[in-house]
């Protein structure tokens, strides 16, 4: 219907000085959000270190997950992604993951060992590995597995749990990825598992300095394919009805590019956004792609109609 609801406006700090609100670093904002799957619980990142797990249908917040010692005052949450009752929590000054269990009270596992903002988090169909994308220009695969056993994250959610005390925390034991992709020359925001390949295929993009999407073999840390774009890659979908990729692109054409897999020969280019393409988002079902810009525009897609 195009109805909007207000479901969170965050209050701004208050201080006496005039110029204080002024200032970018002292204004309060939503930094991510991430649906969960399967209920009606919207995660939502902010930029003072907090992460907020909302019912939408009550419209009430159920959760806060980090508790005020963990980061640092001037963090943020740049990315979010739920894995069942998991979910996993970027942050920008360490380049730490932080992994919450929402039945439990604490963190349950840090993943570090990017050294720069985490700006892309993706689980894999299965729920097994963890890709991250950094400011620090590589990409890391995480196998959960190795690091917790829960027998609970394979089941539905079917409600927030009140948090169990007296857990073995894990949050302090060393990670180490499973691979440690460095090919890129940019930042890597963008990220998606193969659909139809489980856990065997991870496609990432570069951003400005590189615009190349790539190909790994999760099975064995390979590079499959890299393919030269025109421009920085911010997002990457696979269709889940046609063995296509797309991949949302900026300066300086600002276009959406359709590319089938695994040829990689180039079927659509959309154009439309006059400034770049931030994220892509699919619909439900496949179809439509959503595309937002920094033109400071939506554009819903007809790419995937089902015949």
């Amino acid at each position: 219907s195009g109805n909007v609801t207000k479901l969170l406006e965050l209050k701004q700090p208050t201080n006496t000085n005039d110029d204080y609100e002024e200032d970018d670093e002292h204004v309060h904002y939503v930094s991510s959000v991430a649906w969960h799957s399967k209920s009606p619980y919207l995660a939502i990142g902010t930029s003072y270190q907090q992460v907020h797990i909302y019912d939408v249908n009550q419209q009430t917040c159920k959760r806060k997950l980090i508790s005020d010692t963990m980061l640092d005052d001037d963090d943020r949450i740049p990315c979010l992604a739920w894995n069942q009752n998991v979910i996993a929590c970027g942050t920008r000054n360490s380049g730490d993951i932080l992994v919450y269990d929402v039945r439990q009270k604490d963190c349950i596992i840090k993943f570090q060992s990017h050294g720069q903002e985490i700006c892309g988090l993706k689980w894999c169909p299965n729920g097994r590995y963890l890709a991250s994308g950094s400011n620090d220009n590589t990409v890391c695969v995480w196998d959960f597995h190795q690091w917790y056993s829960n027998g609970g994250t394979c089941g539905s959610l079917s409600s927030l749990l009140p948090p169990a005390d007296g857990e073995k925390k894990k949050s302090n034991i060393p990670t180490k990825p499973l691979w440690h992709f460095k090919e890129h020359k940019a930042a890597v925001k963008a990220i998606a598992w193969c659909p139809w390949e489980g856990s065997k295929v991870l496609a990432t993009g570069g951003g400005h300095s590189d615009g190349y999407l790539r190909f790994w073999n999760n099975s064995n840390g390979t590079c499959q394919q890299a393919i030269k774009t025109d421009s920085q890659i911010s997002s990457i979908l696979w269709s889940t009805d046609y063995k296509q990729i797309v991949t949302g692109q900026g300066h300086p054409n600002n276009y959406i590019h359709i590319w089938h897999y695994p040829s990689m020969v180039k079927c659509h280019t959309l154009q439309g956004h006059t400034s770049r393409i931030l994220s892509l988002i699919m619909g439900p079902k496949g179809n439509p792609i959503v595309s937002l810009s920094a033109d400071e525009t939506i554009r819903f897609w007809n790419c995937f109609p089902v015949d």
